[in-house]
């Protein structure tokens, strides 16, 4: 059940895709966002294509245009969940999360305001040439005082 003071917003990022498996690409309802497990999926053609590396940059340039939505971005996100198929992708995963985490992050004070971040390996994803997919939960900051 929704609060009367509560305001949901869903946020989309291949739309067809999202109405044929019956889910949202994210969900913002003060004062959180979530994003769901993203991948490299093509939105266009629901293809996925790429090295471990080139899928997680991609899943995390859906995530930031998914924040963006609400205008939001990464410096907002407060726990960060990745799953890889092969734990030898991890350190490249970690990496690259910490580069898209650092986007609006004053480097200086970065390491105190980084999210808490889990990864795991599991066995196999939706698509079996997704080789990651990373969800995120935000906080909507601001959003309490745009609306009063």
């Amino acid at each position: 059940m929704q609060r009367a003071d509560s305001f949901r917003r869903r946020l989309r990022s291949a739309p067809a895709y999202e109405r044929r498996y019956g889910y949202s690409r994210g969900i913002a309802e003060d004062p959180f966002i979530f994003i769901s497990g993203t991948t490299a999926l093509d939105p266009v053609t629901f293809s996925v294509a790429g090295d471990t590396t080139r899928q997680a940059q991609r899943a995390w340039d859906s995530i930031i245009a998914a924040l963006g939505q609400v205008e939001s971005g990464p410096a907002e996100i407060v726990r960060v969940s990745c799953m890889v198929i092969d734990p030898a992708d991890a350190p490249t995963v970690l990496a690259l999360s910490r580069e898209a985490l650092m986007r609006g992050r004053d480097p200086e004070s970065a390491p105190a305001e980084l999210p808490a971040v889990t990864l795991v390996g599991v066995t196999q994803l939706f698509n079996p040439r997704m080789r990651v997919a990373i969800e995120v939960t935000a906080l909507w900051r601001g959003y309490t005082l745009r609306r009063q």
